[in-house]
């Protein structure tokens, strides 16, 4: 792998117009994100709740016989996912005995990395240092090096030579059911696949079989840049959990009262209660990250927005340190309160008794920050 390292050195010279872009860009980050922690609360409580809904309607049921009272039911069956078709890549007349077969093309590109670094001068303006990292890297997607900082001797290829593919197999059982393509599409459970020659020189007479790959190249061992290798996995004959709507000897997403549809597939053999407690705490898993995401929208924000004043604060040696760190804890309270009252309100929306006590506690913190806040300049002013 080939490494390169460049340093670039500029003086930041932020203007006016920068800065004020900078600060229309903070308010548009603090605007967006009260819409997305509301949606979010709003996804997360319908999600729960329609899992609640299934794991109280579920029908547990054997999958070597189709019983017609479960029609339209929500049903859950456990067994083996089989096929008797082998599934073939065309392209590279490669097959396999499974459910799907997955394509994987790499090219060995260059990949730029940064990593910059701030420093102020004596008159407050700030010198930035950047380094560009150029690796040589295998990577599925394609890299565009014309938005390198230096293009020069870092050029990829303007193209991948093949798509990455996934075909699923036909005619898919479990036990006397079939799982339709969306329930299949869930199967992620992969064994490499190797190649035959025949395969190789059917793409090109460059071509050769190297470990688990086709490779098209002049040395595997050291490969050049536009090189390419291309990797088979399959997902083999498996047991799978699945819980769906029963439709005939076949499966579609239920649709529950609390409004999400369920349709879920697991690998192995799963319990119903163990597959809606796993998708609970999915489900758990997702409000957070989108909450934490919404909390550094507006704490982004808040500070683009004050950054005329700080962008005029640096220029005053110490007094711009302070600033910063001020907005900077400003620009957390806030986005912290802000960020509790708008999941409340959203909780009021969709449970009402949970979210009044959130959207409390917002309030509390409040009016105890603004309380602290009095309580510190009463002191200063009776100790000057």
């Amino acid at each position: 792998m080939a490494t390169e390292k460049f340093d670039v050195t500029e003086t930041d010279n932020e203007g006016p117009r920068s800065s004020l872009g900078k600060m229309a860009g903070g308010f548009g980050l603090f605007v967006l994100s009260f819409p997305l922690l509301f949606w979010n609360e709003g996804r997360a409580v319908e999600t729960s709740r329609s899992l609640e809904e299934g794991a109280g309607t579920v029908t547990s049921v054997a999958a070597d016989t189709v019983v017609p009272q479960n029609e339209g039911k929500l049903v859950h069956l456990t067994g083996e996912a089989t096929s008797d078709q082998a599934i073939s890549d065309d392209t590279f007349a490669v097959s396999a005995n499974g459910l799907r077969l997955m394509r994987t093309v790499e090219m060995y590109q260059w990949e730029e990395k940064t990593k910059t670094e701030n420093k102020k001068n004596a008159s407050g303006k700030k010198k930035k240092t950047t380094t560009y990292t150029y690796n040589t890297v295998w990577s599925d997607e394609l890299i565009d090096s014309a938005e390198f900082e230096i293009t020069k001797g870092h050029l990829n290829p303007a193209e991948l030579p093949w798509p990455n593919k996934t075909t699923n197999g036909q005619g898919i059982t479990l036990g006397a059911f079939s799982l339709p393509e969306n329930l299949v599409a869930k199967i992620t459970d992969w064994q490499p696949v190797t190649p035959t020659a025949e395969a190789a020189t059917q793409v090109s007479s460059d071509a050769l079989v190297h470990q688990d790959y086709i490779y098209i190249g002049e040395d595997p061992t050291d490969p050049a840049v536009g090189d390419v290798r291309v990797s088979f996995r399959v997902a083999p004959h498996q047991q799978v959990s699945v819980i769906a709507k029963q439709l005939g000897s076949t499966f579609e997403p239920y649709q529950t009262e609390a409004g999400m549809p369920i349709n879920m597939l697991t690998a192995g053999t799963v319990s119903a209660d163990q597959m809606f407690t796993s998708a609970l705490e999915a489900n758990t898993t997702l409000t957070w990250i989108l909450r934490l995401v919404g909390f550094l929208m507006m704490f982004g924000g808040i500070r683009g927005i004050f950054r005329p004043l700080t962008r005029i604060m640096e220029f005053i040696p110490l007094l711009g340190d302070l600033v910063n760190m001020g907005v900077g804890l400003f620009a957390g309270v806030l986005a912290v309160l802000l960020s509790l009252i708008t999941i409340s309100v959203g909780w009021i929306a969709h449970r009402p008794i949970l979210g009044i006590g959130l959207l409390a506690l917002g309030i509390a913190l409040a009016v105890g920050m603004g309380l602290l806040a009095k309580t510190r300049r009463q002191r200063r002013i009776a100790t000057a």
